[in-house]
């Protein structure tokens, strides 16, 4: 499996405290058959997106980046971001590059919990418009999508693919958002399933339980492309075969 959405690299966000706790988290994923991580840690999309913070993530990767090659565990660790984008900031501000995934033309963006769908609709289509393939972080979770999840419909028929948390589906965020994940896989709207993971307790980068839990209710064949065919896809930078165009 692969896992898209992990906040392993170490001591930049509320993820990882320490180049060891993002071992430990490296080790636990390859016990669970992930064969490649995306460190995706948050970065809000505004004017204090500067070189210095951008230069405080490039060092973590490389800190990261030796000690998994250093290891022998048999993960393999690509960068990219988990971008928030907030309502007062510009969808797109001139001469700041956006934040991709593993070097590719998809992003990960998320957006505060109660945002409100419009703002949400018309930043994604601007991100679009500039040739950016937004994935939607666990939307799920948004007040707007559970309240009404024809949003949710609308955006995967836009070509914005839908990351749906792995713990979601089980109720570890909540009713609400257990009832719209399961909403979502049983109209296979969701283009991928990952960890979010963000430490050693709670949210790991155990994936194997949840998918497979997961493929007993929606399928083997779809829960595959989740974790599997879809990542592989971002990766090669090549279309998704659900949830994007």
């Amino acid at each position: 499996m692969i896992d898209i959405h992990c906040h392993i690299l170490p001591g930049v966000d509320d993820g990882s405290e320490s180049t060891a706790v993002s071992m430990q988290m490296a080790a636990m994923a390859a016990d669970d058959a992930i064969t490649d991580i995306i460190a995706t840690p948050h970065v809000t999309w505004d004017r204090q997106l500067d070189a210095a913070r951008m230069e405080q993530l490039g060092l973590a990767e490389q800190e990261l980046r030796l000690a998994l090659a250093q290891s022998g565990l048999p993960v393999r660790c690509h960068f990219g971001a988990e971008v928030l984008l907030a309502e007062d900031d510009p969808a797109l501000l001139p001469g700041i590059p956006f934040p991709r995934m593993a070097g590719t033309d998809y992003a990960l963006v998320e957006f505060f919990f109660d945002e409100r769908a419009d703002y949400m609709t018309s930043a994604l289509e601007k991100i679009a418009a500039a040739g950016i393939h937004p994935i939607v972080a666990h939307p799920e979770r948004y007040d707007a999508a559970q309240r009404d999840r024809k949003l949710l419909l609308a955006w995967a028929q836009a070509g914005f693919a839908l990351q749906i948390n792995c713990g979601s589906p089980g109720g570890s965020f909540g009713r609400r958002a257990q009832k719209t994940a399961r909403w979502m896989l049983e109209r296979q709207a969701a283009a991928f399933v990952a960890s979010d993971a963000h430490g050693l307790g709670g949210r790991t980068t155990k994936l194997r339980a949840p998918v497979q839990a997961l493929a007993k209710d929606y399928g083997t064949q779809y829960l595959n492309l989740l974790t599997v065919e879809n990542p592989r896809r971002l990766l090669a930078n090549a279309p998704l075969a659900v949830g994007a165009k």
